[in-house]
């Protein structure tokens, strides 16, 4: 669920955090070009993350265009 609100969270929203949230939200209303659009959402997802997660977190995000679904696996590294 932390990992949902800092998605769902605007860069900037948060009082004194400003770099906490992410900027998928500035995709929205992009021109959806095939292989370019995943590749911005994953890096959006990505910058956030490196913000606030340990470093010893991977993710793991898959995009399915067809269906508009981001699948995000977060596992420890070894």
């Amino acid at each position: 669920s932390n990992l949902i609100n800092l998605i769902m969270t605007r860069k900037g929203e948060r009082v004194m955090q400003p770099d906490f949230g992410c900027d998928i939200w500035k995709i929205i209303f992009e021109p959806i070009i095939e292989g370019d659009i995943e590749s911005k959402i994953e890096n959006s997802i990505l910058d956030a993350v490196k913000v606030v997660a340990p470093l010893n977190v991977r993710l793991i995000i898959g995009l399915d265009m067809s269906r508009t679904v981001v699948i995000i696996v977060a596992e420890p590294w070894n």
